[in-house]
Formats: C-alpha cells, structure tokens, sequence
C-alpha cells in the first residue's frame, strides 16, 4: 500500500484534517486512478480544496479504474444540451451510458430552477460545483450547499433541488446504475 499523500505544503495551502484523510484514501486506488487524479488535481488547482478533495474521491470510488482511463476533459469542453427532464436545466453525460448503466453527469441551472420531487432506481450521488443549491430529501432536513457541498441519495429515494442565489449552478451527479426517473414521492 502507498503512503498518504500529504506534505508540509498540503497545510500550507489549508488544507483540513478531512482533505488529508481523503487524499490518503485515494493514494490506495490502483495506479491508472492515481495517475488520473493527478491529473485532475493540476486541473482543479484554481476550484477551492473542498471541491477538488469531494471531486477527486467521488471519481476514484465511483467509476472502475479501467474506465477512468478513456476520458480526459475540461470543465469548459462540456457540451450542454437542454435536458430533457427539466426544461430549466441543462446537462451533459460526461462518462458511461445513461440509458444501460452507471454514468457521470454535468447539471447547469440558473438561479430559481427547480428540479421538482422525484427518485431513481440507481443509487444517486451529487457534488457541487458551483453556486448554492437547496437540496431536500424524504425524512431530510432541507439543506443549502455551495461548492462542496455532497449529498447521497439512496435508490427510490425521493428528493428535489433547486438553485438558489444569484450564481448559476453547475452540479456533478454520478449514478450507479441505469438512469429512470419517477416524478413525484415529496412531501
């Protein structure tokens, strides 16, 4: 096993207690994720620590080593399209196949867009980005979140969200499994 990866310069830069922990965790993963994190790391330099840390562990737990190595982008090459869910959002699969199994998604929202109550059989996973964006879930306090900001949602869970402020949103979603969609189930 390697060595967490921390250094004096990891405090230097403010980096918590969590941050290392998670860092530590990643340098575990097979060498073509390490290599890949690494990459991501360069690029998420400029993204405060909290999102490049929830970022980069969210990927290197989420999607196979194997398929981490086919695709390299950056944030401005995503291709929005208008979702066709939500008429007030746009997205863009970035990895995996949406309609047969796991994928990752890109979800950009102006402020005051609402992704009405609703739930997936595929375990759901988000990070934000950028911009704050109330998240609410069955049997969950209603939460607001900036960049950073994570939230887990377990399969047939209902929840919604909507961006809030004056930022636009840009949120990260990783499913498990084939995306469906059921609206509906708040409270």
């Amino acid at each position: 096993m390697s060595k967490p990866m921390t250094s004096q310069s990891d405090e230097n830069q403010g980096t918590s207690p969590k941050q290392r922990k998670a860092l530590a965790i990643l340098a575990r993963h097979a060498n073509s994720a390490r290599i890949y994190i690494r990459y991501l790391t360069g690029r998420l330099a400029k993204m405060r620590a909290g999102v490049a840390t929830s970022f980069l562990l969210l990927i290197a737990t989420s999607v196979p080593a194997q398929q981490m190595t086919g695709i390299v982008r950056p944030l401005e090459a995503v291709q929005f399209a208008q979702d066709s869910d939500v008429k007030c959002m746009r997205s863009a699969v970035e990895a995996g196949d949406a309609a047969t199994g796991p994928s990752t998604v890109f979800l950009r929202m102006p402020p005051g867009c609402v992704v009405p109550w609703h739930f997936h059989t595929a375990k759901e996973q988000a990070i934000i980005i950028q911009g704050r964006v109330i998240m609410a879930m069955k049997r969950v306090s209603s939460t607001t979140m900036s960049a950073g900001g994570f939230a887990l949602m377990e399969s047939r869970v209902p929840h919604q969200f909507s961006c809030s402020g004056r930022q636009q949103c840009l949120v990260m979603v990783l499913f498990d499994g084939k995306y469906d969609i059921t609206w509906g189930g708040g409270s």
